[in-house]
């Protein structure tokens, strides 16, 4: 019994030789550079820029090819969010390896002008002002993320206990929800609902954690 292989026949059971591992790859390779493309807007070259979606291979974490480890981004230590902008770099066989955030807040793909870089005093100074303006988010008190680029610690970032990722610059939070006006940990959890990120009311409606999820005590309510 025989079957065909592009041009060449192949008798089922003979062992792969040389050029059938070679034909094979080729085909793995353009086979997953195909799905790449289909799942990430804008993947269409070895160097390209594309959104982060709910198939994109990098959402949250990646891990690169030969490594089993993902992680978040290398430049700053942040998870990969839905909506971010990345900017993605491909191997000669299709490959991704390498994910880079790529926006105004993010630079961390060195490919964004310097004039659209967000000053990290200017985010400070906003959410100065707004503080000042605006009415207190209802509920335990927040404070917000430091706004200064500091090295990426070396246990990672600081991630929210609710949706898990990590704590970015500006970000309202809460610090030990359970205590937070004496804080007694640094479990930490989004409480911005002007930034879409109310993790805390999607976890405790009320605003009131009873329970704490690290010590198992019943926390006392005022």
């Amino acid at each position: 019994m025989q079957r065909t292989v592009g041009a060449d026949t192949m008798e089922l059971g003979r062992q792969e030789t040389a050029k059938d591992t070679e034909q094979r790859r080729d085909l793995e390779d353009r086979f997953l550079r195909g799905v790449n493309q289909g799942l990430s807007p804008g993947a269409r070259s070895a160097d390209s820029v594309a959104l982060t979606t709910f198939d994109s291979e990098w959402l949250d974490t990646w891990a690169a090819p030969g490594n089993d480890t993902r992680r978040p981004c290398r430049a700053c230590g942040h998870t990969f969010r839905l909506g971010d902008q990345v900017h993605l770099r491909h191997d000669e066989h299709g490959r991704l390896i390498e994910v880079l955030h790529h926006s105004s807040r993010l630079p961390c793909s060195g490919r964004i002008p310097s004039e659209d870089v967000v000053d990290p005093s200017a985010v400070e100074a906003f959410y100065c002002g707004l503080g000042e303006t605006a009415p207190p988010v209802p509920g335990p008190p927040t404070t917000r993320m430091p706004t200064e680029d500091s090295a990426i610690p070396e246990n990672g970032r600081r991630r929210c206990f609710v949706c898990a990722q990590t704590l970015r610059r500006g970000e309202a939070v809460v610090v030990c929800p359970c205590s937070p006006d004496f804080a007694r940990c640094t479990m930490t959890v989004h409480h911005d609902p002007a930034n879409g990120l109310d993790c805390l009311r999607q976890w405790q409606p009320d605003l009131k954690v009873r329970v704490c999820p690290l010590t198992h005590d019943t926390r006392r309510q005022t």
